[in-house]
């Protein structure tokens, strides 16, 4: 008897059969194009990785979510869960051979050990794209932009996504003159989760009096992530019990933080002040106005003029529009030292970033290598497709899949059909069934498989010497001398 459970994948692997590649497909060849367009070159590294490099900057919580591998000779290895230390030990070896800027991206397959969710996969692609050796802000420009143009090549209007960028460098002297830099790598992971730390209250603060606790957490997060005509839908749809919680969100967020905060040692004034500069949200072309309205320390002044600069370079590429500045973004991996950046769907349908990234100055030097900075980001497959599929805007290429099948009508046809498929293959994508089947059942394939002309091949064409050419638009089919039908083939498609 047959054992069931070698039936069921394993929980967060996909069996990629051909119409779900095909989707996969649809967004991994966007992302190409993009990149391209902008003169980004493709590389790829080994799925497996010695733990020490993802050790020495990924961060903890990245850690606990690798899948642990030893070789034959016993050492720890590590099935990559992300692309960036590849590409840091990759350019700490051969860097001098690439004229800076470098422009870099790939797409690999990644894995990590973490629960699955909508959106969350435990092996997945993710493009990564890095531009190194530009500190300049036009580095980070360029990438933002880059990020934000691959969103819209798969499909998304700017009204249906917004990207948060924040700096790093006003939490790091925030922290500095708050006397709290010993914390920082702490306090930024905490100012991170911050939403998660709100969907846990609410979940806890509902489940002695409500069954669906779990589930309505969720959606409050699903409200804290969209905006505009989308949470209006999503507030009109929301079951009563959350509007309490929805309406004293802002609350919840210093309360959530005020207790995180305070667990790892930051003093009352020093979370007043954290609090108070983290809350700060401004749309790209509102934030020279909006910045002039709050109480920024003289302090932050320098990094608030480079968000400025941020604001009209994004501006000029034309990717302003989706952007938000937002003091609250910290995002949790260690290596980042300059501006970060993440895109959310604005529907609310998946809480999970889009795409993520940011700046880092350290990572070739840390593993050994001349010091080059650079910008890169993260954009998996799960977390877009998900949202193109709740949108219905998947268009996978299926438009023209064969341009040519071919149809032997008895067996003594099949070698003449054998032939002119491998003499056609050089040129034009050729589907032949060099099966004994009626005619009937030959343009039935065709016609499933889009083709835009079928050759028949009967025992009186062999014959004469001609061949049956149809055109599976018209139905009309026409009769062609062999030796004319590459020119006709070339004429007819272009």
């Amino acid at each position: 008897m047959a054992n069931d459970n070698l039936l069921v994948g394993l929980p967060g692997f996909r069996d990629f059969y051909p119409e779900i590649w095909e989707e996969i497909s649809f967004v991994i060849k966007r992302m190409k194009e993009v990149c391209k367009r902008y003169n980004y070159v493709e590389y790829e590294g080994p799925s497996l990785e010695p733990i020490e490099l993802f050790e020495a900057k990924s961060g903890e919580g990245l850690m606990g979510e690798v899948f642990h591998v030893k070789d034959i000779n016993g050492r720890h290895l590590v099935l990559r869960p992300e692309q960036t230390p590849t590409l840091a030990r990759m350019l700490a070896k051969e860097q001098q051979r690439y004229q800076k800027p470098i422009r870099w991206f790939s797409i690999p397959r990644l894995f990590r050990d973490e629960t699955p969710q909508k959106g969350r996969l435990r092996e997945f692609w993710q493009l990564n794209a890095d531009i190194l050796g530009e500190e300049s802000i036009l580095a980070d420009v360029e990438v933002i932009a880059l990020a934000i143009d691959i969103v819209r090549a798969c499909g998304l209007a700017d009204n249906e996504f917004v990207v948060y960028v924040n700096n790093r460098k006003l939490l790091s002297t925030m922290l500095k003159e708050l006397g709290l830099e010993k914390l920082s790598t702490s306090i930024i992971q905490t100012i991170d989760r911050k939403q998660k730390y709100m969907q846990e209250y609410v979940e806890k603060q509902l489940s002695s009096t409500s069954s669906n606790a779990k589930e309505y957490a969720m959606y409050f997060r699903r409200l804290l992530v969209a905006s505009g005509q989308f949470l209006d839908k999503l507030l009109k749809e929301s079951p009563q019990e959350l509007m309490p919680y929805y309406e004293r969100r802002d609350e919840i967020g210093r309360q959530v933080l005020e207790q995180e905060l305070g667990k790892i040692g930051v003093g009352t004034d020093a979370i007043k002040t954290i609090i108070s500069i983290t809350s700060f949200q401004a749309k790209g072309d509102k934030f020279q106005d909006e910045i002039e309205r709050v109480d920024i320390p003289d302090y932050l002044e320098p990094v608030i003029n480079e968000f400025k600069q941020m604001a009209v370079y994004l501006d000029a590429t034309g990717a302003l529009d989706p952007v938000v500045f937002d003091f609250g973004l910290a995002r949790g991996l260690d290596y980042y030292t300059g501006f970060v950046f993440e895109g959310f769907d604005k529907t609310g349908e998946v809480v999970r970033a889009i795409f993520g990234g940011g700046r880092y100055e350290d990572l070739v030097s840390a593993i050994g290598g001349e010091p080059l900075a650079g910008v890169g980001f993260g954009m998996g497959d799960a977390v877009i497709l998900e949202i193109l599929k709740s949108k219905g805007k998947l268009t996978a290429d299926k438009s023209k899949m064969v341009d040519l099948y071919i149809a032997p009508l008895k067996s003594g046809q099949i070698p003449k059909s054998l032939s002119i498929a491998n003499k056609l293959r050089g040129k034009y994508q050729v589907l032949c069934n060099p099966f004994k089947w009626k005619l009937k059942k030959h343009l039935e394939i065709a016609d499933q498989y889009s083709a835009r002309y079928t050759i028949i091949i009967g025992p009186r064409d062999v014959e004469n010497k001609v061949i049956s050419l149809r055109d599976m638009k018209s139905k009309e089919t026409q009769t062609i001398p062999e030796n004319e039908l590459e020119d006709k083939l070339q004429e007819l498609i272009k």
